[in-house]
C-alpha cells in the first residue's frame, strides 16, 4: 500500500519541479524588469525629469548624455533591462525603457537593433511603428522610418513627405482629418460652410511630420453651439493634451487655441468631442470648420 503513496509523491516533485522549469525564466526576467525600472527612473530624477511623462520622443530631443549619478544609475538600468529580455525574450514591457537608455546613452546602433526586435514582437502596435520611426529618422534612416510609419497608419513617401510636413504653419479643412470609418463622425454643410459634425463623442486625427522639437499652437475653428459650452480636447498620439471650449451658446464661430510641446518625428495630431449630451429633445453636437497647426 506504500508504493503508490510513494509513486504520487514523486509525481508530485516532477510537477513542481517542471512547473518550477517553465515559470523560472519569467519571474527572474520580472525581477531584473522592476530593478531596470527603478534604476531608469532614478536616472531621469537625477536629470530633471519626470519619469511618468517619459517616452521614445523624449530621449530623441534630449541634447547630451547624462553623466554622474544619473549615468551611474543608466548603466545599471541597461544591464538589468538586458537581463530581462535575456530571461524572456518576450517581454515587451522591458524593451522600451531598454530602447529609450539607449537612446540616452547615445548608442543608437543598439537602440535601433533592439527597436527591429520589438516591432517584430509587437508588429499591430501603431503608436509603437510611429514612435520606433522617428528613431530610425532620427539616425537618418528615412526609409525605415517610413516604413515604420505606414505601419502606424500614414501614407508617406520621399516624395510626399513635404505636405504632411510643419515646416512654419498648415491649415486644413476638418475634413481631411475623417477616418475612413464614419461612426459618430461625418462630413456635414453648415449654411455654406463645409465642416465635420460630431453627433458622439468622437475623435478625428491624421499624422504630421514635425522637424523639430519645440511649442507649437493648434488651433481650431469651431461653432459655439448649443447648449454650451462644446468641449474639444485636442490629442497627440492618442492622449490628450489640451481642452478647448466654445461656450457662447449662439451658433457663431470662433477660432480657439492652445500651445502644445512636441517632440521630432511623425505623431498622430487630432480633436475629441468631448461632451456629447443627448436628452429628450436637447442634443449637443459640435461643428469643426479647419484644424491650424503653427510652430511658435
Amino acid at each position: 500500500m506504500r508504493r503508490p503513496v510513494f509513486f504520487v509523491n514523486v509525481l508530485l516533485v516532477v510537477v513542481f519541479l517542471a512547473t518550477l522549469a517553465f515559470s523560472l525564466p519569467y519571474v527572474v526576467s520580472a525581477i531584473y524588469l522592476y530593478q531596470g525600472n527603478l534604476s531608469f527612473e532614478q536616472a531621469l530624477q537625477g536629470l530633471g525629469l519626470d519619469p511618468r511623462a517619459w517616452d521614445i520622443n523624449e530621449a530623441l530631443a534630449t541634447s547630451s548624455p547624462p553623466t554622474g549619478v544619473a549615468a551611474t544609475r543608466l548603466d545599471q538600468a541597461v544591464t538589468n533591462l538586458q537581463r530581462a529580455v535575456w530571461w524572456d525574450r518576450k517581454n515587451l514591457r522591458a524593451y522600451r525603457p531598454l530602447i529609450e537608455a539607449y537612446l540616452l546613452q547615445r548608442n543608437m546602433p543598439t537602440a535601433l537593433e533592439t527597436a527591429a526586435v520589438l516591432t517584430q514582437l509587437a508588429p499591430e502596435d501603431r503608436q509603437l511603428s510611429v514612435t520606433l520611426g522617428n528613431v530610425y529618422a532620427q539616425n537618418g534612416n528615412l526609409e525605415q522610418a517610413i516604413v515604420l510609419w505606414n505601419k502606424g497608419g500614414a501614407k508617406l513617401s520621399r516624395d510626399n513627405l513635404a505636405s504632411w510636413q510643419i515646416a512654419s504653419s498648415i491649415r486644413l479643412p476638418a475634413t481631411a482629418f475623417l477616418p475612413s470609418y464614419h461612426g459618430g463622425v461625418g462630413s456635414y454643410v453648415a449654411g455654406s460652410v463645409e465642416t465635420v459634425i460630431f453627433l458622439t463623442d468622437d475623435t478625428i486625427e491624421r499624422p504630421f511630420f514635425f522637424p523639430a522639437t519645440g511649442l507649437y499652437t493648434v488651433r481650431v475653428r469651431a461653432q459655439h453651439g448649443t447648449p454650451p459650452p462644446i468641449q474639444l480636447v485636442i490629442r497627440e498620439d492618442s492622449q490628450p493634451v489640451a481642452m478647448l471650449s466654445y461656450g457662447n451658446g449662439d451658433n457663431s464661430w470662433g477660432a480657439q487655441e492652445a500651445a502644445i510641446p512636441v517632440s521630432y518625428g511623425l505623431h498622430w495630431m487630432g480633436i475629441r468631442f468631448a461632451n456629447d449630451y443627448n436628452v429628450g429633445s436637447v442634443d449637443r453636437n459640435a461643428l469643426v470648420e479647419w484644424i491650424e497647426i503653427v510652430k511658435n
